[in-house]
């Protein structure tokens, strides 16, 4: 272990005690962020200490009267909920019980009049459910249908619960779990229903301990200690703690040693006079000013109270440490992001927090406690007599656990619904933070995570960790750069990043290319030399990544990989012109970089058609990943003239009238002379022409269209102004692209989009549309 990580690692253990020569501000002299008399001051919420009001459970309303529910009575035989109950009464479930029932909310009021004992639970448990979020204002959507899952599969007991969902995944409730309270049972009547809740992990004192053993265990057992960097961050905070108080302040030209970072929303209101400024900077830097503690907002509070408690003196926050108002530092420092993340000992990621002002530890703001589902008699319009009464025997509810991090595609989630419960995953200068630093705690809003490049990956409630959920498929992308791979490993690498990266969002769309730069430079292999590709015999010859030259860095392309790199498309629904959206230059239209929206490659079976003769682009600025001012491709290819279609398409048995519209293209078939069209087409960016917000859906036109081509396209309209020509890149990709306008220069073009698949995601070959093309030199802008 190295020495600087010898003090930190000592300390990181809760109540540990420091040596004699320990400075002043460490945890042994200092009584304690977590104190009931401190925690105003230094985490973000009071009530979220033990024993507190705000977790106490709330009592069971019983009611003394009623039929007992018991294994055998506790649903109906004939109920939608029977095939759930294999576990309670095996003989009438079918062989193969399912795991999930969708059902909606009259269904199960309907079962429950009827007298069935497990729907009415359920159903009180959901009527009666509180926002999930105290703070957000709307109230809990009607929704049209839920779903109940018999889950066995992550509990030694097996449990039940309610997912819910809207049909329209607008839904931000996180699943209801029920059980029986153990005060009132020892026993359950149903077997999907747990004895005593699940427990709880949102206290910030667990998330310490959790955080603090994590970390002394990596150090310890893993090789994740980043190497000491060549030169520390430009500045740091240095943190201390005097009289029982935080202070603050900017401290410059610190020799190497361990500090922390923090990956953070700013959020839209961020509030004013906090960032770094020209005007302020000064003051910043005096240990006797500094930064008042009252003028930081809850979320740096929250960072440095932690960043203090395990064991450190030096924290980096972008907004305090990078000089806000002024352009040059920004570019200067924005160029270092690679060195900052990635030497941190530590990175603290505010996963949860939508904004600066929420804090580290909103999960203890989230609403845990459990309600009571009454088994109550509902009214009925059967004849009271035959209507059963329950007893209340103890059955709660509470939201369930989201299990939420910011790992890249760990899984699907709706888009309003990542932004609720896991905002920073939606951020893209968040994206690279999170693969460049090699430690990361997450402060979810459930639990604290640990995750680090040693592979492992766990969490509070034990779902994810050894022997459970280890890193698997996702460690390549964060430890390849530390082993050996071959050219081929590292251009997937970066085509998976790209397409990580672009599915987030930016505030400021001429940060395109410097918000992912960091991550650029750990592909960067310094030379001299112009290489146009790789050598093809050596493209499986496995190096260690640091090694392997990719060539020149093009607005998001690598020169080795071209034509493949050129070859890519919009994934989803295609995005906006960026140049259109603010107003500059960001990318020549050949580079991803030039849109919004998701883009990705399809790299099955790529046979290249072209042949790239040179490239050019010109840096806007000193970083070699950064912005740029211009760039321009020339290659040889086979064109082709097109004709482009625009029209819209209403989908057939949606019952609600919603339409997409859609681009349909046409070539003529060299064999036939007819016009047709050779395959779906995607634009890379959209905006109808008619101002209205149509949603467009490529391929619209061939999945529910009913007429043939010729009838369809004599009642379409042309789109944009003609002049569109297809370039043959690879057997299975055209891309297409139309004369820049206002040059009087022949052949230089712009990129429009592409065609690579049929509607059905099927790759077709595209060749015979090229039979006897010219084959032209074109230069691409």
């Amino acid at each position: 272990m190295s020495d600087i990580l010898k003090r930190s690692s000592a300390s990181v253990a809760l109540g540990s005690d420091y040596s004699d020569d320990a400075p002043h501000f460490a945890a042994r002299k200092y009584p304690g962020c977590f104190r009931a008399e401190e925690v105003q001051q230094h985490l973000s919420h009071r009530d979220c200490r033990p024993d507190t009001a705000a977790n106490t459970e709330i009592p069971n309303v019983e009611h003394s009267s009623g039929e007992n529910a018991t294994p055998e009575n506790h649903y109906l035989p004939d109920c939608l909920c029977a095939p759930l109950h294999s576990a309670c009464n095996e003989s009438i479930t079918p062989e193969t019980p399912p795991t999930s029932l969708d059902v909606t909310l009259d269904q199960l009021r309907y079962y429950g009049e009827r007298g069935c004992w497990f729907c009415s639970v359920i159903y009180g448990g959901i009527v009666a459910a509180p926002l999930w979020d105290p703070k957000r204002q709307e109230t809990i959507p009607v929704l049209p249908w839920f779903r109940m899952r018999a889950d066995k599969e992550h509990h030694a007991k097996p449990h039940f619960s309610i997912k819910v969902f809207g049909d329209n995944d607008h839904n931000n409730e996180p699943k209801l779990v029920f059980y029986v309270g153990a005060d009132a049972a020892t026993s359950s009547p149903c077997a999907l229903l747990l004895v005593d809740k699940e427990p709880s992990y949102t206290n910030p004192h667990q998330q310490l301990e959790f955080a603090a053993q994590s970390l002394q265990k990596c150090v310890e057992n893993h090789s994740c200690t980043p190497p000491i960097p060549p030169s520390m961050p430009t500045r740091l905070l240095y943190i201390q703690v005097i009289d029982g108080m935080y202070a603050v302040h900017i401290v410059t030209d610190v020799s190497p040693q361990p500090y922390v970072t923090l990956s953070h929303c700013w959020g839209p209101s961020f509030p004013g006079g906090v960032t770094t400024t020209i005007e302020n900077l000064e003051a910043r830097m005096m240990p006797t000013c500094g930064i008042s503690w009252e003028l930081l907002p809850q979320t740096f509070r929250d960072a440095v109270a932690l960043t203090e408690r395990l064991g450190f003196q030096y924290l980096w926050i972008d907004a305090l440490c990078i000089i806000q108002n002024s352009s040059a530092d920004w570019m200067t420092e924005s160029a270092r992001m690679y060195d900052v993340y990635n030497h941190c000992t530590l990175m603290l990621s505010a996963d949860a927090s939508p904004d600066s002002g929420t804090g580290m530890f909103r999960a203890s703001n989230m609403s845990w406690n459990s309600w009571s589902a009454l088994p109550a008699p509902l009214s009925s319009t059967s004849s009271p007599d035959e209507q059963i009464v329950w007893r209340d025997q103890g059955v709660r509810a509470m939201h369930g656990m989201v299990h939420g991090i910011t790992l890249p595609a760990l899984a699907y989630r709706p888009r309003e619904n990542l932004f609720h419960q896991r905002p920073l995953t939606t951020r893209a200068w968040c994206y690279q933070e999170h693969r460049l630093a090699r430690r990361v705690l997450h402060l979810a809003v459930d639990e604290a995570l640990w995750d680090c490049t040693g592979g492992i990956l766990k969490c509070q409630c034990g779902e994810l960790g050894p022997g459970k959920h280890e890193y698997g498929v996702f460690a390549w992308q964060r430890t390849l750069a530390d082993r050996e791979c071959s050219i081929t490993d590292k251009h997937t690498l970066w085509m998976n990043t790209v397409y990580n990266y672009t599915e987030r969002d930016l505030t400021v769309w001429t940060d395109r290319l410097p918000a992912l730069s960091g991550l650029a430079k750990q592909f960067l292999v310094k030379t001299t030399s112009k290489e146009l590709g790789p050598n093809l015999e050596d493209v499986e010859a496995r190096r260690p990544f640091k090694e392997i030259n990719l060539g020149t860095y093009l607005a998001g392309i690598w020169s080795s990989s071209l034509p493949l790199g050129l070859c890519w498309h919009a994934a989803n629904i295609p995005g906006k012109r960026l140049s259109d959206l603010s107003g500059k230059y960001i990318a020549p239209s050949w580079s991803w970089a030039s849109v919004s929206g998701n883009v990705n490659w399809n790299t099955d079976t790529f046979q290249p058609r072209c042949k790239v003769l040179d490239y050019r682009r010109d840096l806007a600025g000193p970083d070699p990943t950064g912005s740029i001012s211009s760039g321009e491709i020339c290659l040889e290819a086979s064109i082709i003239p097109l004709k482009l279609y625009q029209g819209e398409q209403e989908i057939p048995h949606a019952g609600n009238g919603l339409r997409y519209a859609y681009i349909h293209l046409q070539a003529r078939d060299p064999h036939t002379g007819e016009w047709g069209c050779p395959s779906m087409y995607l634009p890379d960016s959209y905006a109808p022409t008619n101002g209205e917000d149509v949603a467009f859906h490529a391929g619209a036109d061939m999945i529910w269209g009913d007429r043939k081509t010729s009838e369809r396209v004599e009642s379409l309209e042309s789109f944009g102004d003609g002049g569109y020509f297809g370039l043959q890149m690879a057997v299975n990709y055209i891309m297409i692209v139309r004369p820049v306008r206002g040059t009087e220069v022949p052949g230089v073009f712009e990129r429009v989009g592409s065609v690579q698949r049929n509607w059905n995601g099927d790759v077709p070959d595209l060749s015979k549309w090229f039979e006897g093309a010219e084959s032209r030199i074109v230069r691409l802008v």
